[in-house]
């Protein structure tokens, strides 16, 4: 079972970026993209017993390493972002099991670090998502994101 993923998008996602004036409709695509790849939105833990947590599988290590890199340059944005969550100091790395608002944020960070601007279309953000998020070392192919976005998220976005 897995969630409403347009429900997500709308209520958790879109919501989330403009409060850190970081929302774009490429990064939202992205950031859903990269949910329904990672865990397909049913999974808060990697399966086999793995490291990585929350819809977008972030392990402890880069969670910590996103954070820092952000923040260090930006404290405006850390600003931002620890008022969206409410927090005054960043979270435990295990929230992002249950505070769905985090995992979009550090997802969003993630993509935020590049340089490169997000693609407008579906092939060129499984290219993306893959280099950056995945890596060569990972197992995700840009066949496979694209097939779960169509399978998951694809009615999100009509026009």
């Amino acid at each position: 079972m897995s969630i409403d993923i347009k429900q997500f998008h709308d209520l958790i996602l879109v919501p989330t970026m403009n409060s850190v004036s970081l929302y774009s409709k490429e990064s939202c695509q992205l950031i859903i993209g990269t949910g329904c790849q990672e865990s397909q939105f049913t999974f808060l833990h990697q399966e086999g017993n793995g490291p990585a947590l929350g819809f977008f599988q972030c392990e402890s290590l880069t969670y910590r390493n996103i954070i820092n890199d952000v923040f260090l340059h930006d404290i405006n944005l850390k600003q931002r972002f620890l008022s969206t969550l409410g927090y005054e100091m960043m979270p435990d790395f295990s929230f992002l099991v249950w505070n769905l608002k985090l995992a979009c944020l550090v997802c969003r960070l993630h993509y935020h670090r590049i340089q490169e601007k997000i693609p407008c279309d579906l092939p060129g953000q499984a290219a993306y998502y893959k280099k950056y998020y995945n890596t060569i070392l990972g197992k995700a192919t840009t066949e496979e994101y694209i097939e779960n976005f169509n399978k998951h998220a694809s009615h999100i976005w009509t026009d």
